[in-house]
């Protein structure tokens, strides 16, 4: 559950910063209209210099913190009776009568 909740976390992230992107390079090309003339005439002495220099350039970046908090989902689970039912066979039982062992005995 974790990282389901980091993944969307992160998803959320690059979704602002993509949007974000877009945005500046919306802004960006209105922009280049308007200063194209300008750029083409530096175009060519920009080409000279980028021949002759070359730039390395680095980038460190931290990574993004994140808390996601997330409530207990509500969950109510609700389940009928069963309907039982219990069939018992009839016991097989025989009973016999005895004949009783009696004595009887007389005095006097």
């Amino acid at each position: 559950m974790k990282r389901t909740a980091l993944a969307i976390a992160i998803g959320a992230v690059c979704a602002g910063l993509s949007a974000g992107v877009l945005a500046q390079e919306e802004n960006q090309n209105d922009t280049d209209r308007s200063n194209q003339t300008a750029q083409q005439q530096d175009t060519n002495a920009q080409e000279q210099r980028s021949n002759d220099e070359t730039r390395d350039i680095n980038v460190e970046q931290k990574p993004a913190e994140v808390e996601v908090e997330q409530e207990k989902p509500d969950i109510t689970v609700e389940q009928s009776q069963p309907k039982v039912t219990i069939e018992q066979p009839e016991p097989n039982v025989t009973v016999e009568d005895a004949e009783p062992n009696v004595t009887v005995e007389q005095t006097g």
